[in-house]
């Protein structure tokens, strides 16, 4: 069973995003359908697959994951690429960390600014 501060969080998202898939185990993977990457990659929209542990917010998330093909068209990734399995299907890894995170204040909309913030810092927009 999902815990109600996730399944609420969740609920949040959808206000925002399509969230199409959720995964019940530790952890919770999430999987939001037609995230838009900034201007310069491969691609308009990815999925993006999000793995929140089932102590969040106390644990935060960590890494994301989106489609293969999600990379920026003239610079090289800041990473070796990983190519995962999840859900049945491929997906690019992103091992990024978040740092700083304070369960009283964070929630999955920092994790998702995280995101976006450092999506545009590999295509120096």
């Amino acid at each position: 069973m999902i815990p109600e501060q996730i399944l609420s969080s969740i609920e949040e998202l959808k206000l925002h995003y399509r969230v199409d898939e959720i995964h019940e185990g530790n952890p919770i993977i999430i999987v939001i359908k037609n995230f838009p990457l900034p201007t310069g990659f491969k691609i308009e929209k990815t999925d993006l697959l999000l793995k929140i542990p089932i102590s969040f917010p106390n644990g935060k998330p960590d890494m994301f994951w989106v489609n293969p093909d999600a990379i920026p068209k003239a610079k090289k990734l800041p990473f070796t690429p990983q190519i995962e399995a999840n859900l049945g299907r491929q997906w690019l890894r992103y091992s990024w960390h978040l740092q700083k995170w304070n369960p009283n204040h964070d929630n999955l909309f920092t994790f998702i600014e995280f995101i976006e913030s450092g999506l545009k810092k590999v295509n120096g927009t």
